[in-house]
């Protein structure tokens, strides 16, 4: 175990101990040292989150967190992105093994307009990564559509609408904590 999940770990441990629970701030911009001085004050362990409000939908995967709903707010105002065909077979095989609810599937099946919506992918060393939609890929495949559409992010633009955790100890120090850590990671494959 490395030296910074065992400092997380050894945050929650005592806040659990005090019958506390590890504070999540969603300061906003420019006010996350405002936010962490004021909850050191306090005394308590402070998991600040950047780059997402309460209320936004995001997607972890061993590469990060990414805010789904500013991106895609984005693409679709034509800011970022592009608007590219999909080849659903080729999007299920490649992310045939990656987690998801099968609850969620049968429903999506059901609903036209959920699988209309595009979905979000990121490049990365010239391969395009699944941010958003494996439900929607698993439903079109089930269903037999061939295609689909998505918007493609490239690595600078995905960048943008990364999500970060930041785990401030009451004496000021701080460091990142990667998704996994929070339990927030399900298996990610890459998209050709």
């Amino acid at each position: 175990m490395g030296e910074k999940k065992r400092k997380l770990e050894r945050l929650k441990r005592e806040a659990l101990e005090k019958g506390e629970e590890m504070e999540v701030l969603r300061p906003p911009p420019g006010k996350v040292k405002e936010a962490v001085a004021k909850a050191n004050a306090a005394g308590y362990p402070v998991l600040v989150v950047s780059g997402a409000d309460e209320g936004e939908e995001t997607m972890s995967n061993e590469w990060g967190t990414w805010n789904v709903t500013r991106a895609l707010a984005d693409c679709i105002a034509d800011k970022v992105g592009r608007l590219v065909t999909l080849d659903m077979a080729k999007l299920y095989a490649a992310n045939s093994d990656a987690d998801f609810d099968e609850a969620k599937v049968q429903h999506f099946m059901n609903r036209p307009d959920i699988l209309a919506k595009p979905l979000l992918l990121r490049m990365q060393g010239g391969v395009g990564w699944l941010i958003d939609g494996i439900h929607r890929v698993n439903a079109h495949e089930r269903m037999g559509n061939p295609v689909g559409v998505g918007y493609l992010l490239s690595e600078e633009q995905a960048e943008k609408y990364r999500v970060r955790f930041i785990a401030v100890e009451p004496d000021g120090s701080h460091h990142i904590v990667p998704p996994a850590e929070l339990g927030l990671v399900g298996k990610s494959r890459p998209n050709a």
